[in-house]
């Protein structure tokens, strides 16, 4: 099963994000997200079983995608290649705002 999950906002003092996260991804099949950006403030998992979910953290925002996506823009679909589709996500958001689903 593939999924993504995960919080903003605090949790509390003694909570510890990285354990609540993976409580949160364990029915997923996994108690280890692809990628794992988190704090005592947000935290973002995502999984596939097939190797297709990617997050990413930058300038405050928390990126995450799973599946097979076209970009339209060149550029996007390279970076997605190079580095991660949650990082070509993320610059197209940058770019579009919230028209950049439109871009996949």
């Amino acid at each position: 099963m593939t999924g993504l999950c995960g919080w903003l906002g605090p949790i509390g003092q003694d909570s510890n994000p990285s354990a609540l996260l993976g409580k949160m991804m364990a029915p997923l099949g996994s108690a280890e997200p692809a990628q794992n950006p988190s704090s005592a403030a947000y935290a973002l998992g995502a999984y596939s079983p097939f190797g297709l979910a990617s997050c990413h953290e930058a300038e405050g925002l928390l990126a995450a995608i799973d599946g097979r996506v076209s970009w339209d823009d060149a550029a996007l679909a390279r970076l997605a290649q190079e580095r991660s589709p949650a990082v070509a996500l993320h610059a197209a958001y940058r770019r579009w705002g919230k028209d950049c689903l439109t871009h996949l």
